[in-house]
């Protein structure tokens, strides 16, 4: 066991456990070698074979507290780094390397010594390690956090910048703020999400920049509100991919945008780029690239009957040249068109009303009604016609 000096309420057990303890407080230090250089630091529990080996080797009388260490060489490199929490064999802030010779055994497998350690220059200053990570939870053999407010969670995770998550066996985060959840996960950008393995590639918006489910500061948003909103950076416009079998082929891909400036469209890559094939403005004007077809099949209607009085019908609709009232922001052009309440006196089946109480007209309902009106409007020219051709037989006579 260590030597207890002016510090207070300390448990060590072990050999050389908790041997620099000094003023520290409130520590537990259990294992060969648990905590041997913690001095003057509180609140700390390293169990296991050298757990916490380095913990304010530095003795700094303000840093280094409130760590936790769990398994052998758990925490083993840190020095000023607080509030940390190591579980596992291994679990660190350093970046652990292996190697095989014949001078200390570490661990033996079929016949071969194997032995581990940290990048160590002079006994100091470490390459690729962190002595001062603080807020970090570490869980797992070999996982490893060198940068502060991480989460690494498996067997070999890493985290290598600031305030990322890595869960997942071998998973890997070198990005700041992104968080990577999957077997052989590896992040790709800042600010990002990954979840799958090592072929998982990030939700593309923006070339890899955020993608994150949360709240209204981040990509994809308001899951909790029953909806999904797409933010684009300001200046840029918002799109969606979908790409069926995986884009395989060019007719497998389909975009939809939302244009800085607000016209939103619908696009195909089918010719090898992308042509908008629905096109809608901010006035509601919308452009088809194709024909526009509704469903018509006799086998889908029942009760059919011919439009009878479709002349005396149209007679009674009166065609407009009006303009859409300015606060609409519909634009200055004359249209032309039907007014809703006029129609529906007449053909009431062919206006709907939505729930602001804002009538609209079906126009392509007007073509069978316009069709039967030419028609009886034809057996009335054909009628008259004969009429004249017996008139005129009469006067030659």
């Amino acid at each position: 066991a260590g030597e207890l000096y002016n510090g207070s309420r300390n448990t060590v057990i072990g050999t050389a456990a908790g041997g620099d303890i000094g003023g520290g407080n409130a520590n537990t230090m259990i294992g060969d070698n648990a905590g041997p250089n913690t001095e003057s630091a509180d609140f700390n529990t390293f169990v296991g074979f050298q757990a916490g080996f380095d913990n304010n080797r530095t003795n700094s009388i303000t840093n280094a507290n409130r760590n936790t260490a769990l398994g052998a060489y758990a925490g083993y490199t840190n020095r000023e780094g607080e509030d940390n929490i190591w579980i596992g064999t291994l679990a660190d802030s350093a970046d652990w390397t292996f190697y095989h010779d014949n001078e200390v055994e570490f661990v033996s497998t079929h016949g071969s010594d194997w032995y581990v350690t940290y990048n160590d220059l002079d006994g100091t200053a470490r390459a690729n390690n962190s002595t001062n990570v603080s807020r970090t939870t570490v869980l797992g053999n070999q996982a490893t956090v060198i940068a502060n407010d991480g989460v690494a969670v498996g067997y070999s995770s890493r985290i290598a910048q600031v305030g990322s998550i890595a869960i997942g066996t071998n998973a890997t985060n070198a990005n700041t703020n992104s968080i990577v959840l999957g077997y052989n996960g590896t992040s790709h950008s800042d600010n990002a999400v990954l979840l799958g393995n090592s072929t998982t590639t990030l939700w593309s918006a923006q070339t890899d920049a955020t993608t994150t489910l949360g709240n209204a500061s981040y990509r994809f948003t308001d899951v909790f509100s029953n909806k999904v909103s797409v933010n684009a950076a300001t200046g840029n416009g918002a799109q969606i991919d979908l790409f069926a079998d995986a884009g395989a082929a060019d007719d497998d891909k389909w975009t939809i945008t939302a244009a800085n400036g607000g016209d939103f469209a619908i696009s195909s890559f089918s010719t090898g780029s992308d042509v908008n094939l629905l096109s809608i403005d901010n006035t509601g004007n919308a452009t088809i690239a194709g024909n526009l077809s509704l469903n018509s099949d006799r086998r889908l209607k029942t009760d059919i009957q011919s439009i009878n009085g479709a002349l005396e019908t149209i007679d009674k609709l009166d065609g407009k040249r009006y303009h859409w009232k300015p606060e609409l922001q519909k634009g200055n052009e004359q249209q032309v068109g039907l007014i809703a309440q006029e129609v529906e006196a007449v053909l009431p089946e062919l206006v709907s009303e939505n729930d602001k109480g804002i009538k609209s007209v079906n126009y392509v309902a007007l073509v069978p009604v316009l069709i039967n009106a030419v028609k009886e409007q034809q057996a009335q020219i054909a009628a008259q016609q004969k009429q004249i051709e017996a008139l005129m037989r009469l006067v030659q006579k």
